[in-house]
């Protein structure tokens, strides 16, 4: 057949960069056109990437580089499967500072300053947002992180 090339290799990659399906095409568009890869599958409530590709052609060093230059903070599923990626499940710390500071807002009936939280909230979650959007602006895709900044992201 023509898979005579190398061996082909299925790898597991955890990307926590992955919130929701809006990010499928991106990951699609960074991985596919590289040479080697031969399918791309991406578990959006796992947060996780199958990569078919050719071990002599791509390792997975280099998918992960190519998913972590998009900022998506890739790494490379330990061996055993599913069983091991409980580690590390915790939002970043931008996106907790966000939802802390957003519940402390809600009560603002009772003091006012705490209007401000909100807005606060809405800083402390944008530099993932600026970063992700970048790294789009150089692939000249718009992604939804664009979308959300020029949305400006504050309809408090």
């Amino acid at each position: 057949g023509i898979m005579a090339a190398g061996k082909q290799e299925k790898s597991y990659f955890d990307v926590l960069g992955i919130c929701c399906p809006s990010e499928v095409p991106l990951v699609e568009k960074l991985l596919e056109p590289l040479a080697g890869v031969h399918k791309v599958t991406v578990v959006v409530p796992s947060r996780t990437v199958i990569v078919v590709h050719d071990a002599a052609t791509i390792s997975q060093s280099q998918i992960v580089k190519a998913l972590n230059q998009a900022r998506l903070e890739a790494s490379v599923r330990a061996y055993g499967g599913a069983g091991q990626n409980k580690i590390n499940k915790w939002p970043s710390p931008y996106v907790l500072l966000c939802g802390v500071l957003l519940v402390a807002s809600l009560f603002q009936h009772f003091w006012h300053p705490l209007r401000w939280l909100a807005l606060v909230a809405t800083a402390a979650g944008l530099p993932p947002i600026v970063l992700r959007s970048v790294a789009a602006a150089r692939r000249l895709t718009l992604d939804v992180n664009i979308l959300m900044l020029i949305a400006g992201k504050c309809g408090c």
